[in-house]
């Protein structure tokens, strides 16, 4: 996303390639290894883990700096996990390695309080600019302008600020529009208001294709077609306004309906009603699927119909569960909770397990698959899909960590410390959160196992164990319970040998 075909400049302000010492700093990009990250934090995020998806998606980022959508990501797994500020471990990862590291570490700072802290925004804006992340600068600058605009804290400078590192990415327009905040502040600035009118004339000249006008069909070739390419925008845009959603779904329903058995006419109709997000769209969506897949037999279009009948069944979940909240949880309505989730999660296994026999090459299904089958309480068939997907890249500490508890639940003690100790192994960061509940379940396997056996040596792994998280995050879960708990039975095995 070079917004406006900038080009970087050299020491002499010369156009063409960035300096080499300029390309260095900006890092390698490596979408390979970003889709890694991307793919593990999805992962974390279907699991509620949103404070290690968070951190996923920002290391992913820093191999494809240009990805805006992982950023998006990031801010709202920041929103889901509910934290104030990232912890140590939480920052560990961008520890200084990679050039981007100050970017993601002043990102990492600003998405938990969006509003509060926009000025933490406003410095990550300044060091992605600094190391010509200008598609990542511009989105940064663009949140942070909409909060400092409702803001009686934000001050001229503030917007001189982004009015200037919007004109070094490349964002001319946004660059005009901090401009004409700022001199709203301050109607007196003369010079500003001068700077303000060639921002403006800058940004014209880049939006109207002036700066190719010598080069064959330049300005007229724009002109010419600025329609079609306010179709493609609006297509490609992740923050469409409501009547540019219409437009793409006009569109897609016209070329839809020109070759209504074409699989990629089908697709992106159904794209387009999806992005709509009515609940009148996603039922003309589910239609179009299941109509699309008898004529094209293509079982991909069953699966897009399947995700929407899915997501379709955990927001109306979702609302039970608020309502009952609201009207007061006794007994039962957490019964009528449970059996309603039970009933959807039944229907989301009968899905997926179709979609592994149709792509039975598709670990991540199975993986999927088996953490449905284990929130269903159908731990046996969780643990066969599980086993089948441990070499999923990617996903092998959360594949060991639920058959960790599996294996608990159906009380095969050894077999859930074996996965448990296998999924420890393969964390980097043994004190991270990630090890978090991994630790917590391997103590409450050793503590039944103490129990069980009037072990001590299990009792007094597992004591270490408690007193590691709580000196890590004490509000975790019952720690302080369970530490208290294996305290005392540490002496009274004790006293017995």
């Amino acid at each position: 996303m070079a917004l406006f075909g900038k080009k970087k400049t050299d020491g002499n302000g010369n156009g063409g390639n960035p300096p080499q010492d300029v390309a260095a700093a900006a890092g390698a990009p490596d979408p390979d290894k970003a889709q890694k990250f991307f793919e593990h934090a999805r992962s974390m995020s279907d699991s509620g883990n949103h404070i290690y998806a968070m951190t996923l998606w920002l290391q992913g980022w820093r191999f494809e700096p240009s990805n805006t959508t992982a950023l998006e990501k990031t801010v709202e797994a920041a929103l889901q996990a509910g934290i104030k500020k990232p912890s140590k471990d939480q920052l560990s990862p961008f520890n200084g390695k990679h050039p981007l590291d100050k970017v993601a570490v002043a990102v990492l700072n600003w998405a938990p309080n969006l509003v509060g802290n926009w000025q933490q925004g406003l410095k990550a804006m300044e060091l992605a600019g600094k190391q010509s992340a200008d598609e990542a600068a511009i989105w940064i600058g663009e949140g942070v302008f909409k909060i400092a605009q409702n803001d009686q804290k934000a001050k001229k400078q503030h917007f001189v600020q982004l009015m200037d590192l919007f004109a070094d990415a490349g964002g001319y327009d946004q660059a005009t529009k901090s401009g004409e905040v700022a001199t709203k502040l301050d109607p007196t600035d003369g010079q500003l208001l001068a700077r303000v009118k060639n921002m403006s004339a800058e940004a014209t000249m880049a939006a109207g294709g002036f700066e190719n006008s010598n080069q064959q069909g330049g300005f007229r070739g724009r002109v010419k077609d600025s329609d079609k390419q306010r179709e493609l925008e609006e297509e490609d845009r992740i923050d469409k306004s409501a009547s540019a959603l219409e437009r793409v779904v006009a569109r897609a329903k016209a070329d839809y309906e020109s070759r209504p058995d074409d699989l990629n006419s089908i697709k992106k109709y159904g794209k387009a009603l999806r992005d709509l997000g009515t609940p009148e769209a996603e039922a003309t969506a589910i239609e179009l699927y299941d109509t699309g897949h008898e004529v094209t037999k293509a079982f991909e279009l069953r699966q897009l119909g399947d995700e929407l009948r899915i997501r379709k069944n955990r927001r109306t979940l979702a609302l039970m569960a608020k309502k009952k909240q609201a009207e007061g949880l006794d007994e039962p309505a957490k019964q009528e909770l449970a059996k309603a989730k039970q009933k959807v999660l039944a229907y989301e296994a009968k899905l997926m397990s179709a979609w592994v026999e149709a792509y039975p090459t598709n670990l991540k299904m199975k993986v999927d698959l088996g953490r449905t089958y284990k929130d269903l309480g159908d731990h046996e068939k969780a643990i066969e899909q599980l086993q089948q997907a441990q070499g999923t890249p990617g996903q092998a500490v959360r594949v060991a960590a639920m058959l960790g508890e599996c294996f608990q639940a159906m009380g095969w003690m050894d077999e859930a410390e074996d996965s448990y100790r296998n999924a420890l192994d393969k964390v980097e960061n043994q004190q991270g959160d990630e090890s978090l509940g991994l630790r917590y379940g391997l103590m409450s396997v050793l503590e039944t196992k103490a129990r069980d056996e009037r072990s001590l040596a299990h009792a007094e792994e597992a004591f270490k164990l408690a007193s590691g998280i709580a000196t890590q995050q004490i509000g975790y879960r019952d720690i302080r319970d369970r530490r208290a708990s294996l305290q005392a039975l540490v002496k009274e095995l004790r006293s017995a040998a």
